[in-house]
């Protein structure tokens, strides 16, 4: 089996032209004709996944989320997607992501949300525009039972709940074929007048290729006529969201309880009860903020989704009640701490990785720029050198022009009339004269012009193979640092990225602030002899038991970095030791 048969499958399921414009689905990675070897299903495809893709001898990875969103502009490993997409290459294994064509589908995120609720009478909450179109064909009245047939088996036809719809009238059609045509009914050039059946049916835009192709197969016409519409009718079965029905209402505190047991989540966030019961529910998956609206307006009594921010909770307004079930974990600030320190140990043995290449990276960078820049200034001396050499080429062909001319006028004197004539003779003759002396000028100038030219070039060749070869051995040398040190960056990068998930955005931030503007780059520092391993100037007795506690973040007032204690920082480091041990072996 290859990879395309799979993909089609799945593209039953959730069609590509149903995905929302700013998504990226679809296979984003690897070679369509692979064969499969295994497939692994994930949410997200992150460079852990990859592994594990390798190790299971997976080629094929189905990911909801895309890896690839907005485009890649390098492929040189800067940042994780940048990473994932090349070890994926690398080991030649496909990603296939699904993400909001499979949440605008009946079947898909929204309706396994509604199942675990249980909510009946379900319908599309956004439903998703300009999907439906409908086919207008006129085919002859003998014919039109085949036609529909086979229209309706290419997936037209269906409305809701109902198959095999179409619309039919009766008419007479007329045509007459030229001399080049070879009508199925009629003669060529003779004018035809036919009983014929105008079929209308609707189908999913996904499907308007089968559809056409089904339509010229079985239509017995050498030319078809037929006319496509888009549609305002909304679809029913595609969109975002959905909205469903309790059987039996519950109260709203019933209802929490009741969808925290359902969703298997330990916390959520709502906004203020009504006093009213719930029996309507609208549910969305994902990030859902931008559905408030739309869930009022379908008169839900709850709509469950995640992601709201703190105002996106007041537009409640008393009319609905909103719930965001986005698994928020709080951790304790001794985890913060450890977390804290254990990514810096990571960049700080990053940074050693890094010291070790020393200038390397930035002189391999300048000389390329030299070269190329090398390369770009021979070009335009060589422009310079065929413009010259251009030039005089034309002033010698003027001189020429001017001989030529001279030569004419000379002649031409001996037979004039009157002085008039030998004066206006001369007078041309000279002008040719000057022309020919300021042409031998300019090619004596251009002459000079070009020898500086040569020299130029030449000078630039030198240069230029000098900095070749002083590039190559920089190259070498770099290429083998990179040798020694990238696989070990690569894995230290990958756990620094695991690490840094988990903490707080706002924290992370700064730490980073602060790690850039110290002159070691360690952010957070402990305490070494009741003093700041960072400014070393003396700590508070108070602070210190602070600091020991563990139950606040506290930083140096004198350096600005965040403070530990030493046992913590003993403790981390010696696990981090025994990881940076463990890639080694």
């Amino acid at each position: 089996m290859k990879v395309k048969d799979i993909t089609k499958v799945l593209e039953t399921l959730a069609p590509l032209d149903y995905a929302e414009s700013f998504d990226n689905v679809g296979l984003l990675v690897g070679d369509a004709n692979a064969e499969v070897t295994g497939v692994l299903i994930t949410l997200d495809t992150l460079e852990a996944v990859v592994e594990e893709a390798i190790e299971k001898n997976c080629n094929l990875i189905v990911s909801f989320h895309p890896i690839i969103f907005s485009g890649l502009k390098s492929l040189t490993g800067k940042t994780y997607v940048e990473r994932v997409v090349m070890k994926a290459i690398r080991h030649q294994i496909a990603i296939y992501s699904m993400h909001t064509a499979l949440d605008n589908q009946l079947l898909g995120v929204n309706a396994s949300i509604a199942d675990r609720l249980g909510l009946h009478n379900r319908s599309i909450l956004i439903p998703q525009p300009n999907v439906i179109r409908k086919l207008i064909t006129y085919v002859p009245k003998a014919n039109a039972e085949k036609l529909r047939k086979a229209l309706f088996e290419a997936g037209a036809g269906n409305i809701g709940n109902y198959a095999e719809c179409s619309f039919n009238l009766e008419g007479k059609g007329t045509y007459k074929g030229n001399e080049s045509s070879h009508p199925t009914i009629g003669e060529p050039n003779v004018f035809h007048t036919e009983d014929e059946t105008q079929i209308g049916v609707i189908f999913p835009k996904h499907l308007q290729s089968q559809i056409l192709k089904a339509l010229r197969q079985n239509h017995p016409y050498e030319e078809v006529a037929y006319e496509i519409y888009i549609l305002e009718n909304e679809h029913q079965h595609i969109g975002m969201g959905m909205i469903g029905e309790f059987e039996t209402p519950m109260s709203e505190a019933d209802f929490l309880v009741y969808l925290k047991e359902k969703m298997e989540v330990s916390c959520i966030r709502y906004s203020a009860f009504r006093g009213k019961e719930v029996k309507k529910v609208a549910v969305l998956g994902g990030s859902g903020a931008f559905a408030i609206e739309d869930a009022k307006r379908a008169g839900a009594d709850v709509f469950v989704s995640a992601d709201f921010k703190y105002h996106d909770f007041f537009r409640a307004e008393g009319k609905i009640l909103f719930i965001d079930m986005a698994q928020k974990v709080d951790i304790t600030v001794e985890e913060k701490l450890r977390a804290l320190y254990d990514l810096q140990l990571i960049d700080s043995k990053i940074d050693e990785l890094q010291n070790t290449r020393g200038e390397l990276p930035l002189e391999v960078s300048d000389l390329e720029d030299e070269v190329e820049g090398l390369k770009k200034r021979h070009v335009k001396f060589k422009e310079e050198l065929d413009e010259l050499q251009a030039g005089i080429a034309e002033k010698k062909a003027k001189i020429e022009e001017a001989k030529a001319l001279i030569k004419k006028y000379t002649t031409q004197q001996k037979n004039v009339r009157n002085n008039r004539e030998y004066t206006s003779l001369s007078k041309e003759i000279e002008f040719q004269e000057l022309e020919v002396q300021l042409a031998e000028k300019r090619i004596k100038e251009g002459k000079a012009q070009v020898d500086q030219k040569k020299e130029a070039i030449k000078q630039v060749d030198e240069r230029k193979a000098q900095r070749d070869a002083h590039l190559k051995h920089k190259k070498a040398e770099l290429d083998s640092v990179l040798a020694e040190t990238e696989k070990e960056e690569e894995f230290l990068r990958e756990k620094a990225e695991e690490y840094a998930a988990k903490i707080e955005e706002r924290l992370l931030k700064a730490y980073q602030r602060i790690r850039s503007s110290v002159m070691n780059r360690l952010a957070i520092v402990p305490i070494q002899r009741g003093a700041s391993g960072g400014s070393f100037f003396a700590i508070p007795p108070q602070v210190q038991v602070e600091i020991a506690s563990r139950r606040k973040i506290i930083t140096d007032e004198h350096s600005g970095r965040i403070l530990v204690d030493a046992a913590l920082a003993e403790e981390e480091r010696e696990k981090m030791e025994t990881l940076f041990k463990s890639f080694k072996a």
